[in-house]
């Protein structure tokens, strides 16, 4: 069964290190970006989101902030990812509901290892139903 692992991030690059290191190292998990959420299809059911704390449309944390009211989004993982991330920025992200901050160094070994990790975390993630 695919999973669909959701990047909400402006880099929507198809050779970008993030979206290789993840078909590469899970090529049964479906990857789709949007720029904004409001790129974000209606129909989809995402079993993980990543989103990119450097948003350039709208701030992150409002966009975790309607992930976490959003019914189809309410109870899907959402990892924040960044280059910088510091303490102020965890805190945030962690008090509005994430469930994890991820540091993105731009050296490909680690989006080797940073995607592996999320991939197999999705795995384990049962698809979402649809509500009804």
């Amino acid at each position: 069964m695919s999973n669909l692992i959701l990047v909400i991030s402006d880099d929507r690059n198809p050779d970008g290190p993030l979206r290789l290191a993840l078909t590469k190292t899970a090529p049964q998990c479906q990857v789709e970006f949007a720029g904004s959420r409001e790129e974000i299809p209606p129909a989809h059911r995402p079993s993980l989101i990543l989103l990119d704390l450097m948003l350039s449309r709208e701030p992150a944390f409002d966009v975790v902030r309607w992930l976490r009211t959003d019914q189809r989004y309410r109870h899907t993982p959402v990892f924040v990812l960044g280059s910088e991330i510091v303490d102020q920025d965890v805190n945030e992200a962690y008090s509005l509901g994430a469930d994890s901050c991820l540091l993105m160094r731009s050296v490909s070994d680690g989006f080797d290892q940073i995607a592996q990790g999320i991939t197999t975390y999705a795995s384990l993630i049962p698809s979402p139903a649809l509500p009804n």
